[in-house]
C-alpha cells in the first residue's frame, strides 16, 4: 500500500488567521468556507457558509435547496445534524492551541420543527476543561425559531 500523506489540520490560531484574512474582503466568508469544505469534504457537501468566527464562537447560514431536503420539503434532518456537528466543531476548534487537536466523541440532539428557508447555526464551546470539551449548537430559521439544538463532546488532545 502507498504511504498516507499527513492530513492538513485545522487548529486555533491557523483558523482564526485565516479567518481574519479573508472574511473582510468581497466574497472572503464565501472563500473562507470553500476553503474549509475542501478539508473536510463531507461537511463541504453541505454548502454552508461562516458568517462568523470568534474563539469559541461561531455563526453559520444554509439556504434551503433540493439537495438537502425531504420527502416532505423540508430540510433532511441529517443536514441539520451535519449543519449542527460544523457549528459546534469550529467553535471547539477556534478554542484550540496550535498543538491540539478535536474529535466528536459524543452528540445529543433534537429536532424542535421543520426546517424550511435560510437556516442559521450558532455554536458556542461552553466547556474547555480537561480533555473533554463540551459545545452546544441550535439551529434558527428566518423568523429566528428553533429549529433544532446539539450538545456535543467534542475529545481535544496534543
Amino acid at each position: 500500500m502507498g504511504k498516507r500523506r499527513k492530513a492538513f489540520e485545522l487548529n486555533g490560531p491557523r483558523l482564526l488567521s485565516l479567518w481574519q484574512s479573508l472574511h473582510r474582503i468581497p466574497g472572503g466568508k464565501l472563500i473562507f468556507s470553500r476553503l474549509l469544505g475542501h478539508f473536510i469534504p463531507y461537511t463541504g457537501a453541505l454548502g454552508a457558509v461562516v458568517e462568523r468566527l470568534d474563539a469559541g464562537e461561531v455563526e453559520l447560514s444554509l439556504r434551503e435547496r433540493r439537495g438537502i431536503r425531504n420527502h416532505l420539503s423540508s430540510v433532511h434532518a441529517a443536514a441539520l445534524m451535519n449543519f449542527l456537528e460544523l457549528s459546534t466543531g469550529l467553535a471547539v476548534v477556534s478554542s484550540t492551541s496550535a498543538s491540539q487537536r478535536a474529535i466528536l466523541l459524543h452528540f445529543e440532539l433534537s429536532y424542535e420543527k421543520k426546517a424550511r428557508g435560510r437556516l442559521r447555526a450558532i455554536g458556542r464551546c461552553t466547556q474547555k476543561e480537561g480533555k473533554d470539551w463540551m459545545a452546544e449548537g441550535q439551529i434558527l430559521d428566518e423568523r429566528d425559531a428553533v429549529v433544532s439544538r446539539a450538545v456535543a463532546t467534542w475529545r481535544v488532545s496534543d
